[in-house]
């Protein structure tokens, strides 16, 4: 299970990014990208994006599977929506300086996330579960 990517070399945690391959197509699918979605990333937790491009993915030996992908949402961000300095046209600035929308927020800015594999016998394996608030 991935929970974060530690680099002895840098001393640093870098966040982690969730690929799965088609098996009939072979095209790839972004399941999570930690340096982007989550309320950490996009409020708390800065990243060298420039770093974390050349930076090569490993493999998972996962059977083929149905992948579940389970987010939870506990912040009230149009309760909140004042703490956050959005603009008048409705956007706000992330820690790493991307301007996003409030609908964007809202969408990408889960507490957790759970993405479990499930192959053709029903057998569940745990991927990643990540808190992210």
């Amino acid at each position: 299970m991935i929970c974060s990517i530690f680099e002895e070399e840098t001393g640093k945690e870098n966040p982690c990014m969730i690929v799965a391959r088609c098996i009939n197509s072979g095209r790839e699918i972004l399941l999570y990208y930690q340096a982007k979605y989550g309320y950490n990333s996009i409020f708390c937790d800065e990243f060298n994006l420039d770093d974390i491009k050349t930076r090569s993915l490993s493999k998972l030996e996962i059977q083929n599977s149905k992948i579940e992908i389970d987010f939870i949402y506990n912040i009230d961000f149009e309760e909140e929506k004042e703490d956050f300095n959005f603009d008048e046209e409705d956007f706000t600035t992330t820690i790493n300086g991307e301007k996003i929308s409030f609908e964007e927020v809202i969408k990408n800015g889960f507490d957790s996330i759970k993405i479990t594999a499930i192959d053709e016998h029903g057998t569940k394996r745990i991927i990643c579960e990540l808190e992210l608030a």
